[in-house]
C-alpha cells in the first residue's frame, strides 16, 4: 500500500481476515466467468432441443451493472426485430422529444374575406352564394399526429366514447357564438399524406394493425362493426357501425346462421365496406376494421356532430400543401402527454402509435412534414450519437416493426436498453412503459408466477419472426441493493410453418427463467461471503 505522497509504507492484516479477502476476490473473480460460461451453455442446449429446424436466432443477454456478458449466440447478426423495432423508436422519441413533449389537437376559428378564400373544386360556387357578403368562417382542425386522438380503449378508461369527445367540440364551437361554418378544414400537414407503408403486407390492409398514419389520427383509424342476427335463419343481419359516418358505405352479403364465421373486407383506396359470412349470436366485441384517409373521416364526423346540433357546415375539405392561413383563435385545444403515447405503443404494441412517433420525430428533425424516410434518419442520427458507428448495422422503414425490411441485431437492442435505464430522467419512463410479466400489456399472460412483475420487455410477432427483448430483474449480490436488471434481447427469425410460434414464446421463457435462477444463485453466494 501506499500513503498520500505515493511512497509505500506497511501495513499489518491479521491473517483470518487476509484469508476471508482472498478467498472472497477469488470467488468474485470465478463465480461470474463460470456463472456466464454455464448460462451460455444452457442457453445453446435449449435452443438445440427445441428442433427448430431453419430456424435462425440472435441472443444477448447482460448483466446492466457492469456489462459482463451472461450469454451471446450471434449477436451481431441483422435480424427482423418484428415489434421489438418500437423499442428504438420509443427510445428516440423519449431522448429527442423528451418527457414534456405533449401532442396538441386543435379547433382554430379563422374569419377571411372571399376574395381571400382558396377555391376548391365541388364547393368554391356554393360557398360564396351563401356565404356573408363580407367574411367567410373556416373552423380548422389542426393536427399534430397525436395517435390517441378518440382511441375507443383510452376514452372508455375515462368514461368517455366518440360522442361525448365530439360534444366537447360542438361546445366550444357554440360557445363562440358560431352558428354557420363556410369551411370545414383538416390540417393534417404535420406529416405527409402517405398514409401506407409501401412494404406492409397488402392483403392485411384491412386490419387494425395496419391502420392508415396521418397528421390527424381518429378513433385509432379504425371503425367498429357490430354485427346482429335477424330473427330468421338466412335473414341478412343488422350490422352497426361505430362511430356512424356516412362517408363509410357498405355491401351486406351476411346472413343470420347457426355458425358464426362473419367477416368484414375494405376495398383498398376507399371506404366501402363488404360483410361477409355467417352470424349467430350478438359479439362482445366488435370487427375493426381499418377507414381510409383519417383526416376526412374525422372532418366529416365532426361536420355531422355540428349539423345535428343546428350548426351548418357549407363545405368541408384539407388544406392545402402550400395554403398560408392564419393562426386564427384556439375554440379547443386536446393534449396527450408522450409517456402516454410511448406507454401505449409498448406496452399494448400499437403500430399506429409508433408510426405517428416516427413521423413525428422526423418533423422535429427536418421542419419538413413528417414522413418514414426523415423520421428514419432522425432515428438513425439518434442511434450514431448514442451507440456509434455500430449502429449503423440497423435498418429503418417503420417504427412499429411491421415491415419486414427492418433489420437490427441483439447487441445494438441491448446496448440501446442499458443505455436508456442509466438515463437518470428517462430510464424509469422507458422500462415502465413496457409490458409487465404476469400484470399488464402483452405479457400479462406470460412467465411463469415467480417471475411476475420482474419481466418488462416488448414481445414482437409477424409471420416467421418471434422476438422478446428487455430486462429481467433479479437478485444482486448485496441484499441491501436490492434487484439489478439484465438486458436481454432473443430474436428468432425464419421460423418454419410447421413450428407453432407457442413453442418458441416458451422457449424465450425457459430462457429467462433460466437466466434468474442461474443469478439467484450467483447471488445467494456472494451475499454468504459478505
Amino acid at each position: 500500500m501506499t500513503d498520500r505522497s505515493g511512497k509505500a509504507r506497511c501495513t499489518t492484516m491479521p491473517a483470518a481476515m487476509s484469508a476471508l479477502v482472498a478467498s472472497a476476490v477469488a470467488l468474485t473473480l470465478w463465480v461470474a466467468p463460470a456463472t456466464a460460461q454455464s448460462i451460455q451453455n444452457r442457453v445453446r442446449k435449449l435452443i438445440h432441443d427445441e428442433h427448430l429446424g431453419q430456424t435462425t436466432f440472435s441472443v444477448l443477454i447482460v448483466r446492466s451493472r457492469d456489462g459482463a456478458e451472461l450469454a451471446s449466440l450471434n449477436a451481431d447478426d441483422r435480424m427482423i426485430p418484428a415489434s421489438n423495432m418500437k423499442l428504438v423508436t420509443t427510445a428516440a422519441a423519449l431522448s429527442i422529444l423528451q418527457s414534456d413533449f405533449r401532442f396538441n389537437t386543435e379547433l382554430r376559428l379563422l374569419q377571411t374575406d372571399q376574395e381571400e378564400a382558396p377555391a376548391t373544386p365541388g364547393g368554391a360556387e356554393d360557398a360564396q352564394e351563401t356565404a356573408s357578403p363580407e367574411k367567410l368562417t373556416t373552423l380548422v382542425i389542426k393536427g399534430d399526429g397525436d395517435p390517441s386522438l378518440g382511441d375507443p380503449t383510452l376514452l372508455r378508461r375515462h368514461d368517455l366514447d366518440v360522442e361525448k369527445l365530439m360534444d366537447k367540440w360542438v361546445g366550444a364551437v357554440r360557445d363562440a357564438g358560431v352558428t354557420r361554418i363556410d369551411r370545414l378544414a383538416a390540417d393534417d400537414r404535420v406529416f405527409d399524406r402517405k398514409f401506407i407503408h409501401e412494404t406492409w403486407p397488402t392483403d392485411q390492409l384491412r386490419y387494425r394493425y395496419c391502420a392508415q398514419v396521418s397528421g390527424l389520427n381518429f378513433h385509432a383509424n379504425v371503425v367498429e362493426v357490430w354485427p346482429i342476427p335477424a330473427d330468421v335463419i338466412g335473414a341478412t343481419p343488422r350490422v352497426e357501425l361505430r362511430p356512424h359516418v356516412s362517408l363509410i358505405e357498405t355491401s351486406n352479403r351476411a346472413q343470420t346462421a347457426r355458425s358464426d364465421t362473419f367477416w368484414v373486407d375494405r376495398e383498398i383506396g376507399s371506404n366501402t365496406l363488404i360483410f361477409w359470412g355467417k352470424v349467430k349470436n350478438r359479439r362482445r366485441h366488435p370487427v375493426q376494421v381499418t377507414i381510409h384517409d383519417p383526416p376526412m373521416f374525422l372532418a366529416w364526423h365532426f361536420a355531422e356532430a355540428l349539423r345535428d346540433a343546428g350548426i351548418s357546415v357549407d363545405r368541408i375539405d384539407r388544406i392545402g400543401d402550400e395554403e398560408i392561413i392564419d393562426d386564427g383563435q384556439v375554440l379547443f385545444r386536446l393534449h396527450t402527454t408522450l409517456y402516454e403515447i410511448v406507454r401505449r405503443c409498448n406496452s399494448a404494441s400499437q403500430n399506429l402509435y409508433a408510426e405517428a412517433l416516427i413521423k413525428r420525430l422526423g418533423h422535429r428533425y427536418t421542419g419538413a412534414s413528417g414522413s418514414w424516410d426523415n423520421g428514419a434518419a432522425a432515428i438513425r442520427n439518434f442511434l450514431r450519437r448514442r451507440l456509434g458507428t455500430s449502429a449503423a448495422v440497423i435498418g429503418i422503414a417503420d417504427g412499429s416493426g411491421l415491415s419486414r425490411d427492418n433489420r437490427i441485431t441483439a447487441r445494438i437492442l441491448v446496448r440501446l436498453l442499458r443505455q436508456m435505464l442509466d438515463e437518470t430522467d428517462l430510464g424509469l419512463d422507458y422500462r415502465e412503459s413496457l409490458a409487465i410479466s404476469g400484470t399488464r400489456g402483452t405479457l400479462r399472460k406470460r412467465f411463469r408466477p415467480a417471475l411476475k412483475g420482474r419481466v418488462f420487455a416488448k414481445s414482437g410477432f409477424i409471420n416467421g419472426v418471434c422476438a422478446l427483448s428487455g430486462y429481467v430483474m433479479v437478485p444482486g449480490p448485496d441484499a441491501d441493493d436490492g434487484d439489478e436488471a439484465v438486458a436481454f434481447s432473443l430474436l428468432f427469425n425464419n421460423i418454419g410453418k410447421k413450428i407453432p410460434i407457442a413453442n418458441v414464446k416458451r422457449l424465450q421463457e425457459k430462457i429467462i427463467d433460466l437466466v434468474d435462477e442461474a443469478s439467484r444463485t450467483a447471488a445467494g453466494v456472494a451475499r454468504k461471503q459478505t
